[in-house]
C-alpha cells in the first residue's frame, strides 16, 4: 500500500487482495462443507472421493484447454466471468435437491475453478515485478488465508443451524460482493494479449522437457495432494466421529491460522535462505506432525496436530508460485502458466483416488501414515531442485 500526503492509496496487489478476499470466503465456506454435502447424497466416505476425483480429471482437462483462451483473451475479463459463473452455480446449488444435478453442476464448477485460478494468478504476475514476486505472492495467500480463516467459522455455524445448502446462499453473497468491488475497483489488464499456436497438448509436454520445471511442478502440486486431505476426507470423518459441522468449520478455520502468520514472513525468506532448505522443511515438518496422528486417538489431539503442520504449508505455498515465475522467461509464462496450475488438479486427483482406495480396505487412521509418507517423499525430493534459476 502506498502512502502518499497522509492518503492510503492502494497498490493493484492491495486491489486484487480485497476482491479476492470477498470470493475466497465464499469459495471457503463451500469447502468446508463440500464434502459432508456430498456424503449427504451417497452415505459413503470411499464415494465421496471418487466423485471427487472425477470433479478434479474434469478440472485438469479445464487446464489444458483452456491455455489458448487464456493467451489470447483479457485476464481481468475471464476472472470477472469466472466470478459471475462462481455466483450462478452456487445458486443453483443452494436450490439442488437431486444427485445428478448437482453432479453436474459439479462438472461445472470444475471448470469454472480452473478458468478463474489462471487468470488470478496471471494478473497477480502482470501487477507485480521480478523483484517483489515473493513479496507479494505472500500478501495475496495472506488475503487467501484470512478468507479461509473467515469462511469455515461462517459454514460452521450457518450450517449447523440453516442446514448444508443455506451456505451456499452465503456463498452467493460473499461472491456478489467480490464481483461489485472487481468492477468498481477498475483492475484492468496491464499487457496486451498475445497469440497462441493452439497446441495444447504439445505445450503441456513442452513443459515437461525441462528438469526443473518438472521438480517445481511436483514441489507444488504437492501442497494440493495435502489439501484434499484436509478438506475432503478430514471434514468427514470428524462428521462421522459424531461431532457437530460447526466443529468441521472450527477445525478447518484453525488450519489457516498458521498460514496467517506465517506465510507472509516466510516468503520474503526467499532471497536469504533459497527454495530447497524452505520446501525441505515445509515437507519435513507436514509429514512429521501427520505421522505423529496415527499414534493418537484422541480426535482434539489429532486436530491440533493437523493444525500445527500448517506450518509447513505456509513455508511452501507462495514460494512455490514464485519458483516457477522465476523459472521462465516472461514471453513463456502465458504460454507454460495453465501446465503448471494443472499440478493442482493431477495431486489433486491423486491424492482423492488413492485416499479412497485406502479407505476401502484399511482404517481411516492408515490415512494418516499415507499422507505422512508422501510429504516426507517430497521433502527429499526438494532437496534435488536447482537454486541457481
Amino acid at each position: 500500500m502506498h502512502i502518499k500526503r497522509g492518503v492510503h492509496r492502494f497498490s493493484q496487489i492491495d486491489k486484487l487482495g480485497i476482491v479476492s478476499l470477498f470470493s475466497l470466503i465464499g469459495l471457503a465456506c463451500v469447502s468446508t462443507i463440500w464434502a459432508i454435502y456430498l456424503e449427504s447424497f451417497v452415505h459413503n466416505q470411499s464415494t465421496v472421493g471418487f466423485i471427487t476425483t472425477l470433479f478434479t480429471i474434469v478440472s485438469l482437462i479445464a487446464f489444458l484447454a483452456l491455455t489458448p483462451i487464456i493467451e489470447k483473451k483479457r485476464k481481468t475479463w475471464l476472472y470477472g466471468l469466472s466470478l459471475i459463473l462462481y455466483l450462478l452455480a452456487y445458486i443453483l446449488f443452494s436450490l439442488s435437491t437431486k444427485f445428478y444435478f448437482v453432479l453436474f453442476l459439479g462438472l461445472v464448477i470444475s471448470v469454472v475453478a480452473s478458468l478463474r485460478t489462471l487468470s488470478f494468478g496471471i494478473i497477480v504476475c502482470d501487477k507485480s515485478n521480478k523483484r517483489n514476486l515473493s513479496r507479494d505472492e505472500g500478501k495475496i495467500y495472506t488475503f487467501f488465508n484470512i478468507a479461509y480463516l473467515m469462511g469455515p467459522l461462517l459454514a460452521g455455524f450457518v450450517s449447523a443451524k440453516f442446514g448444508l445448502a443455506s451456505v451456499f446462499s452465503l456463498a452467493s453473497v460473499f461472491i456478489f460482493l467480490s464481483i461489485s468491488l472487481f468492477y468498481i475497483l477498475r483492475i484492468v489488464d496491464a499487457k496486451i494479449p498475445r497469440e497462441t499456436d493452439g497446441k495444447v497438448l504439445k505445450t503441456f509436454w513442452e513443459y515437461f522437457k525441462d528438469k526443473n520445471r518438472r521438480r517445481g511442478y511436483i514441489i507444488s502440486g504437492g501442497v494440493s495432494f495435502w489439501w484434499a486431505f484436509i478438506y475432503i476426507f478430514m471434514p468427514m470423518y470428524i462428521v462421522d466421529s459424531g461431532f457437530s459441522t460447526i466443529i468441521v468449520g472450527y477445525f478447518v478455520a484453525a488450519v489457516t491460522i498458521p498460514l496467517i502468520l506465517f506465510e507472509y514472513p516466510f516468503s520474503k525468506l526467499i532471497n536469504k535462505k533459497g527454495f530447497k532448505k524452505i520446501f525441505f522443511m515445509g515437507y519435513l515438518i507436514t509429514g512429521s506432525f501427520a505421522l505423529l496422528c496415527f499414534f493418537s486417538n484422541t480426535l482434539y489431539v489429532i486436530l491440533i496436530l493437523i493444525v500445527l503442520a500448517s506450518v509447513g504449508c505456509a513455508m511452501i505455498e507462495p514460494s512455490a508460485e514464485t519458483y516457477f515465475f522465476r523459472l521462465i522467461s516472461e514471453k513463456e509464462r502465458d504460454k507454460y502458466y495453465g501446465s503448471y496450475k494443472t499440478s493442482i488438479t493431477v495431486f489433486n486427483a491423486f491424492a482423492t483416488l488413492l485416499g479412497a482406495i485406502v479407505l476401502l480396505i484399511l482404517p481411516f487412521k492408515f490415512l494418516f501414515v499415507f499422507f505422512a509418507g508422501v510429504m516426507i517423499f517430497l521433502a527429499l525430493s526438494a532437496l534435488r531442485i536447482n537454486e541457481k534459476i
